[in-house]
């Protein structure tokens, strides 16, 4: 997860799960790095979410992480985040999820999930969820990081994904 996928800065390559209308948010009180974050609004109750589809390929038995910073604006909701394992041919396989963690109103919470690609997994998917909102209800994310753990995860450009220790303290990837 690079460039614009990760800061937030644009919305980039996300897109809107069902019940949810995904807008750039540009106002600071609600950023947690840079000038911009997303802003995910539910369209009638129920749960929204934010989704990349075909982020990055994955090497089954390798063990990924990612992280992403989620707040709400008026009321603390559960949320997670998934990766979604795929194969070559664009074939759903699996999934694993953060634990449910309850967003906060005060500031920036973060969720994570590590996982091992399973066989047969060529990519992933990645979502936010925001589980059980209210009619018109708003919540943000931000500062999203996809990782091989242990070295660089390279992306279907072949840019090469690289979390330093300045990065992860101030929740940015860098941007090659």
């Amino acid at each position: 997860c690079t460039g614009d996928n990760s800061t937030l800065e644009t919305l980039g390559a996300w897109v809107a799960g069902a019940n949810t209308t995904l807008t750039l948010n540009t106002a600071t009180s609600r950023v947690y790095a840079g000038h911009a974050c997303a802003k995910l609004t539910a369209v009638a109750g129920g749960d929204v979410s934010m989704l990349i589809f075909g982020l990055d390929t994955v090497t089954p038995g390798r063990t990924y992480l990612m992280w992403v910073h989620v707040r709400a604006e008026t009321v603390g909701r559960q949320c997670r985040a998934v990766l979604l394992w795929k194969s070559a041919t664009d074939v759903f396989l699996f999934s694993d999820a953060s634990a449910l963690v309850t967003d906060s109103t005060d500031g920036y919470v973060r969720l994570g999930v590590m996982a091992t690609a399973p066989p047969g997994s060529a990519m992933v998917d990645i979502a936010v969820d925001v589980l059980a909102c209210g009619a018109g209800e708003a919540h943000y994310a931000d500062t999203v990081t996809v990782d091989y753990v242990g070295t660089a995860l390279i992306s279907p450009d072949g840019k090469s994904d690289v979390l330093s220790g300045e990065a992860m303290l101030s929740g940015r990837n860098h941007e090659l």
